[in-house]
């Protein structure tokens, strides 16, 4: 689509030059048949090139701004597909070792010592007693359910008994993070 455009804004271009350069010639032909030189000719011949100047950079400009606006629609949709996998219906069983993965990363993250989790209510089947000891077991630290937390509405916030540290790794805070390395990616992708 955008090399498209990109042939169409060279075409157009073309064009504009050739346009311009046969009023030029058109011109020039009539101040050579001419016997008199207009006094405005100079000025109509500084107004053209300036009216084709002004049109070419407004195309320019024009289809810029709709390739960017494309890449934005292409980019929009590949994170619309993404997010659909990631909260997808996965096995219980990898669900549960992805949840525990974003556990873990967060535990990581704190200061040393005990740690709180709390996991989205569709996922709080998953963190039970024995997600809480392999995390536990994993991390090195002592863990427990967070009581009274807001629930993220994926992945997980661990926190620091009390919550007075805690590191939010639901899938929404990760793609704020992570969005400049996953938007120059996909612009990589892309294409410029």
């Amino acid at each position: 689509m955008a090399e498209a455009v990109r042939e169409n804004a060279s075409r157009e271009s073309e064009r504009l030059l050739r346009d311009a350069e046969e009023e030029v010639a058109r011109l020039r032909k009539e101040a050579e048949s001419a016997e008199v030189t207009p006094p405005e000719r100079p000025a109509r011949l500084a107004a053209a090139r300036r009216e084709v100047s002004a049109r070419i950079a407004r195309e320019d400009w024009e289809d810029r701004r709709a390739a960017l606006e494309e890449r934005e629609r292409w980019t929009e949709e590949a994170i619309r597909r993404a997010r659909e996998r990631l909260d997808g219906r996965r096995d219980p069983a990898s669900r549960r070792e992805f949840l525990l993965a974003l556990a873990l990363e967060a535990a990581e993250r704190l200061p040393a010592g005990g740690v709180e989790i709390a996991v989205s209510a569709s996922d709080a089947d998953l963190a039970d007693d024995g997600f809480v000891e392999e995390l536990a077991r994993r991390s090195r630290r002592p863990v427990g359910r967070a009581s009274g937390e807001e629930l993220p509405r994926s992945g997980c916030l661990v926190s620091t008994p009390g919550g007075k540290v805690r590191f939010d790794n639901s899938l929404e805070a990760r793609a704020r993070r992570f969005e400049p390395a996953w938007r120059a990616a996909l612009t990589e992708i892309y294409g410029p």
